[in-house]
């Protein structure tokens, strides 16, 4: 057998792999070298362990570091300005921790900190529940992400060209019917090109007078779709992420609309993602207007006047949701693990599988985007990157920011009055808390598959777990008197990392190619186009998961019908 990479493909697998006259120099191994280098590819753990036995806030890895995050909010909410903090961790059952520092209701003389039923206005973290929605909807039938946007708003023009064009032709728009469409994925994720906020907030005497904000009434549909048919797009649709709180305003109107055309009568938006979503979460103080029957439980800036405003209908995906940490961290754990949380049929895991990963890469190596995500990427002990999916809200007096990483199974819900804190806290909160969230994962994994194992009959075979460094490791691999590490590495590596297959104690073994797999240009290339390459036995070679009998747990690698134990 030979293996050659041609191109970017795979082809054949080999023992020994040449390499065909396409690859550069620069990504063949240096055949010379003696030492033992490590691959560059770092597989995750298995996180469905979290999932199986979640973190507790008395777990004693995590204890101190609670208290890092507490004395941290504190600290912070003790500045100037800030009139209450919410703080909220989550993890894969629901809500570990929470504590509230300020005063819940600051315009008075209650000194009440807020719980974590305390309700504050979330601002643009209502577009995360705008894209649920949508999900909710495909899954449904109901639309496509790809649609056209034009498909369920009819009345959604826009001008083809370019503001250079648009001025020098005298501020009239043209109109193209082949110009680029715009979808409801373009609406979701920023890349409509929509303006931000339409109808522009104008200011004749800038930069000599200052510019005042926008006033609270929030301009009707008809007004923003009129000036979306009269001004050009910030770029193309799909050209890079320029946030719209204007195409959220058109992407809740698709959303009714959807559903209206589906099931022949037609329900607010509001009235939609309270059936479709806040009931079955139970997010029960969760609403689009101020309730009376909640007025004991809104959180209360010294400045109270957004709490009480209400505005109109084409408010409420952009910005006009009404949460709690309780409500927002049964979001978080649906999104985390839609298996054990309240109403989980809500969306397929497939569909989530879709929606939480990126879509475009920013160019500062920080942070990413996705259909409504706005992702941080952090550095964890091991160098590697740690991708936490959130979204922000801003308005007047209100903060709030909703962070978690599905690999680590955690995350932070902060919502907070007054002074502008809530991104730094939350970003502060999931930076001190994930290295133990990792030794906490780390542990689980060691407990469950790390040793060696064995089989009876054959004594000298064996295969060697390990978890260092952060990774899953087979450091020997002796089967039926086969040498597999020395048969498929060549001694380029000492270990071959395990990579979960999302399948609970499954996992492929990340055989790679020999002479890539240590290429830093390569990263894990070699790895997943290599997977289930080749077959023994009518099973892929690579394949290895364990199952217990009889309450012992049991290792099975089918392709060399070997069973062992630990």
């Amino acid at each position: 057998m030979k293996r050659i990479l041609a191109g970017a493909s795979l082809l054949l697998l080999s023992i020994e792999p040449t390499l065909g006259h396409s690859i550069p120099s620069i990504h063949k191994r240096d055949e010379t070298s003696t030492t033992v280098a490590q691959s560059t590819c770092r597989p995750p753990l298995p996180n469905l362990l979290l999932q199986q036995s979640p973190p507790s806030a008395d777990d004693e890895i995590l204890k101190p570091l609670f208290l890092k995050v507490q004395a941290m909010a504190a600290a912070t909410a003790a500045t100037d300005g800030v009139d209450s903090i919410s703080v909220g961790i989550v993890g894969p059952q629901g809500l570990l921790w929470h504590q509230g520092f300020g005063k819940a209701k600051a315009n008075g003389t209650d000194d009440t900190p807020p719980n974590e039923h305390t309700i504050y206005r979330l601002g643009s973290i209502s577009k995360l529940f705008a894209a649920m929605e949508g999900f909710v909807l495909q899954d449904k039938g109901y639309l496509n992400w790809e649609d056209p946007a034009v498909k369920h708003v009819p009345s959604l023009t826009y001008p083809s060209q370019g503001w250079k064009e648009f001025l020098a032709n005298n501020r009239q728009p043209v109109y193209d019917d082949d110009f680029d469409p715009i979808t409801l994925r373009n609406l979701a994720s920023h890349t409509s090109g929509i303006a931000r906020d339409l109808p522009y907030n104008n200011n004749d005497q800038w930069p000599d007078a200052p510019s005042t904000p926008q006033g609270s009434d929030w301009p009707s549909l008809d007004t923003q779709l009129q000036e979306i048919a009269n001004l050009p797009l910030v770029a193309p649709p799909g050209s890079f992420p320029a946030y719209s709180n204007t195409a959220y305003s058109v992407l809740g109107e698709a959303l009714a609309a959807a559903n209206a055309n589906s099931e022949g009568n037609r329900i607010s938006y509001a009235e939609l993602v309270k059936r479709d979503i806040f009931g079955p979460l139970a997010m029960n103080g969760s609403s689009f207007v101020a309730l009376p029957e909640n007025s004991a439980l809104y959180a209360v800036p010294k400045i109270p006047s957004e709490v009480d405003a209400n505005p109109n209908e084409s408010f409420h995906a952009p910005g006009g949701q009404f949460s709690s940490v309780s409500d927002l961290s049964n979001a978080v754990r649906f999104l985390l693990n839609p298996a054990t949380a309240t109403g989980s049929r809500i969306i397929r895991a497939s569909t989530l599988r879709e929606w939480i990963r990126p879509s475009f890469p920013q160019y500062d190596n920080v942070s990413e985007t996705g259909l409504v995500w706005e992702i941080l990427k952090f550095s964890d002990r091991y160098g590697q990157t740690q991708r936490f999916y959130g979204k922000s809200g801003d308005l007047r007096t209100f903060h709030t920011q909703l962070g978690f990483s599905r690999d680590l199974q955690f995350g932070a819900v902060v919502l907070n009055a007054g002074k502008a804190v809530a991104p730094f806290v939350s970003r502060d909160a999931l930076q001190i808390l994930l290295p133990g969230i990792q030794s906490v994962l780390e542990a689980r994994v060691k407990e469950r598959y790390a040793g060696s194992w064995k089989i009876d009959a054959n004594p000298d075979d064996e295969i060697v777990v390990v978890v260092e460094n952060g990774l899953l490791s087979i450091t020997k691999w002796k089967v039926n008197g086969h040498d597999f590490l020395q048969l498929y590495e060549a001694g380029t590596v000492d270990r071959v990392s395990l990579w979960p297959t999302g399948r609970f104690d499954e996992f492929r073994i990340a055989l790679g190619v020999a002479a890539l797999n240590t290429d830093p240009l390569m990263g894990c290339f070699p790895v997943w186009a290599t997977f289930d390459s080749m077959a023994s036995k009518h099973v892929p070679v690579g394949l290895l998961y364990f199952e217990e009998v009889d309450g012992q747990l049991l290792m099975q690698f089918p392709s060399a019908n070997a069973t062992l134990h630990r």
